[in-house]
């Protein structure tokens, strides 16, 4: 993962939200693991979502696109 890519994260009503990654991978101690900085489209947040979890492709909510 690198700035400039997109994920779709879709939330618990089944709403999709493009972000776009603004940061290279690093550590997050909060998430224990690699992580990329994440500004949201709909609302302009910024969050740090763990690149574990955007990679596994069991995981349907957040994924890259």
């Amino acid at each position: 993962m690198q700035p400039g890519d997109t994920i779709l994260y879709t939330n618990m009503d089944g709403d999709g939200i493009i972000g776009i990654v603004t940061s290279g991978p690093e550590w997050n101690e909060d998430l224990k693991g690699p992580a990329v900085r994440v500004c949201w489209m709909d609302d302009a947040s910024m969050t740090y979502e763990s690149v574990n979890t955007i990679a596994d492709d069991d995981c349907d909510d957040m994924i890259l696109i």
